[in-house]
């Protein structure tokens, strides 16, 4: 073997392997961060390419790939999300048919308040699980509204022709 020629093995293809990922990761991350500051893909394409320090090294990225990194975040956030409610509401519901285990006794001999208690949990569960329709929504409040007055457009965008028509193209005036 020459000199400078490192022998390349399964462990130095691995260890190369793990810093493109971690590498990767921490530009990931750099993205994501800016992302959640307010800069757009192409402010955030400029600034890791300009600021090194933020990313571990000048990154290249396009908007389009950066687009798709914040995308690809915001899918997992929104499917971990659902995953974690969802397991809330079993945890949620198991503990309603406890409760609801406890009152058999009592609502059997006929209890006012078992009756009110496994009213409040049916309730309880029927939220949960959203069976209850949509409550409606009253506004009591002033609204504005824009009145379009065609007739005050139209006087103006005849106004407007009139004062430039000589510079619209294809009217035979020129410029003055």
């Amino acid at each position: 073997m020459s000199e400078g020629l490192e022998l390349v093995t399964p462990d130095s293809v691995a260890a190369i392997a793990r810093q493109q990922t971690a590498s990767t990761a921490a530009v990931r991350h750099s993205i994501i961060q800016l992302a959640v500051k307010g800069l757009d893909a192409y402010s955030i394409a400029l600034r890791l390419a300009n600021r090194p320090e933020e990313s571990g090294g000048p990154v290249l990225k396009t908007e389009g790939e950066i687009e798709r990194i914040i995308d690809d975040f915001l899918e997992r956030t929104a499917k971990d999300d659902a995953e974690t409610v969802k397991k809330l509401r079993a945890i949620e519901n198991k503990r309603l048919d406890f409760l609801m285990e406890r009152l058999e006794d009592a609502l059997e001999d006929g209890k006012p308040s078992a009756v009110k208690a496994a009213l409040a949990i049916v309730d309880r569960r029927a939220k949960l699980n959203g069976l209850d329709a949509p409550r409606r929504v009253e506004h009591s409040g002033n609204i504005g509204h824009t009145i379009l007055d065609r007739d005050a457009i139209k006087a103006e965008e005849e106004a407007f022709r009139t004062q430039h028509e000589p510079f619209i193209e294809g009217s035979g005036s020129e410029m003055p």
